[in-house]
């Protein structure tokens, strides 16, 4: 990532930022309508957590050897503990009820014991709704029951990889090159239950929370995924463009396209964009 810039004016209800990736030495490749698969991090303070429940410091050396293994993507054969916990494992993300399942199996203190055996019951369905509704993560879960013994097999085998989250690219290859990708993000951000501030993975790291803006470029992984949009085959069909919100981001890549093919010499027919939101305009 080479630059982060806002679009919405200053106290806007929600951050709707402007992002521009460098991709030069990736490999990567894109065409109008394709998205940009994003792999985030998990927060430090998250992490630490779970390092300290498993009285791990982070540094420490696996080798890990897939036994019987249904992940689509097979984990790295040695990476250190931290590695783990930040940037494969999805402990930010919402657990599955197998994972209070495990829990309940592993707990030891009584009374933590009984009130996952109601979490997991037919009866404690509300309870375990009202968790679900509070955004709970892994960590925080984990946290909440200290009396669970866990090892990093278990969590290898209840917690999911981290997935790319995917966005729609705002710019055009013809027009900017491959090695320069656009993307226009709106913060996912949501209010729990009590009433504490939650904010999704991919866009609290973008967004800064994480990652420490200022410095020249921040590294990334990242993937392109292919447009499910079929466009006209050629320039000289009129189109017209609607959109809410970021779904300017593809709009703007087809924009860009034609306006480059325009400039070199092919035959254009007009397009119009009809863009409607509830508050002042976004800056493009």
């Amino acid at each position: 990532m080479v630059l982060k810039r806002s679009t919405v004016p200053e106290g806007y209800e929600r951050p709707i930022d402007h992002f521009e990736f460098d991709l030069s030495g990736s490999g990567l490749s894109y065409d109008q309508g394709d998205s940009l698969g994003v792999w985030a991090s998990n927060k430090p303070e998250q992490v630490d957590v779970l390092l300290k429940r498993l009285k791990l410091t982070g540094d420490e050396v696996l080798r890990i050897q897939a036994i019987d293994s249904s992940r689509s993507e097979p984990l790295p054969e040695v990476l250190t503990a931290r590695t783990l916990l930040t940037q494969i494992l999805d402990i930010g993300g919402w657990p599955k009820r197998r994972f209070y399942d495990m829990m309940k199996l592993s707990a030891t203190d009584p009374q933590e014991k009984e009130d996952l055996q109601l979490l997991c019951s037919r009866e404690g369905k509300e309870t375990y709704q009202a968790y679900a509704a509070e955004s709970y993560t892994y960590a925080e879960l984990l946290e909440k029951f200290p009396s669970c013994e866990v090892s990093l097999g278990n969590l290898l085998d209840y917690i999911p990889d981290i997935k790319p989250r995917l966005y729609s690219i705002a710019s055009s290859s013809r027009m900017r090159g491959n090695d320069d990708c656009h993307l226009c993000i709106i913060k996912n951000e949501w209010t729990a239950t009590s009433g504490r501030n939650c904010i999704g993975l991919s866009t609290g790291w973008l967004q800064g929370d994480t990652i420490p803006f200022g410095e020249d470029r921040i590294p990334m992984r990242g993937k392109i995924h292919a447009s499910a949009v079929t466009m006209p085959d050629t320039h000289e069909t009129p189109l017209v463009m609607i959109a809410l919100g970021t779904g300017i981001a593809p709009m703007r890549a087809f924009i860009e396209e034609r306006a480059q093919a325009f400039r070199d010499g092919e035959k254009c027919s007009p397009m119009a964009l009809f863009f409607g939101t509830e508050s002042p305009g976004v800056q493009l």
